[in-house]
């Protein structure tokens, strides 16, 4: 009413992902004088603590889908962008920028982030002194990924000590296998014979 003396307005509502800041012009020192029509207008802003999840998916072994590894929840201001940021994955590679969204007032908002498994070399070397061959067979590999067994090399009179170093699954780093030849022993007989005949003299 008029000439009524006003100390306090009263709290406003704000929107889901807001909140009230007050009153616009605000009430100088706690009073205000109704001498005229007065107008107050509603200070609003973004609230800063607005949820939002980020989900990490990892690039599956045996095909090129993505299996969801982890959940994280985080905070941001409404109407902003999200901040998400990469996690750090033995074996893998972030699969291209992080798409960013705008944080929505209501919480749901997800930023989804994935990672693709590197790919390493296996190399199969033989060593030593025969048939050396520093890349006998290649081949690449996903991280993680079953790793068949080589065959024996085969060379005649010769015998191949094995393969060392051979993993059951492909490590997060380039791997060379390595294996060597032995020369087989051979047992001989020597036969001394009488010049012009086929008479043994000894052995």
């Amino acid at each position: 009413e008029w000439n009524e003396v006003v100390s306090t307005l009263p709290t406003a509502s704000p929107a889901t992902g807001y909140k009230f800041e007050g009153w616009m012009p605000s009430i100088p020192n706690d009073k205000y004088k109704i001498e005229n029509n007065l107008k107050f207008t509603a200070n609003f802003v973004a609230r800063t603590d607005t949820k939002y999840i980020v989900k990490h998916y990892l690039q599956n072994v045996v095909d090129n889908e993505y299996t969801l590894d982890d959940l994280v929840n985080m905070t941001g201001t409404t109407g902003a962008y999200t901040e998400a940021i990469a996690k750090s994955y033995t074996g893998f590679t972030l699969a291209g920028e992080i798409n960013q969204v705008i944080i929505s007032a209501d919480g749901t908002t997800i930023v989804e982030v994935y990672y693709n498994r590197n790919m390493y070399d296996l190399t199969y070397s033989i060593i030593g002194e025969h048939f050396k061959n520093t890349e006998y067979a290649k081949n690449s590999y996903k991280f993680g990924a079953s790793i068949p067994v080589k065959e024996t090399p085969i060379q005649t009179g010769y015998t191949f000590n094995g393969w060392t170093g051979e993993l059951d699954t492909m490590p997060a780093h380039n791997l060379t296998v390595t294996g060597y030849y032995v020369a087989n022993s051979v047992e001989y007989t020597v036969n001394y014979l009488k010049q012009g005949t086929s008479e043994k003299l000894k052995t």
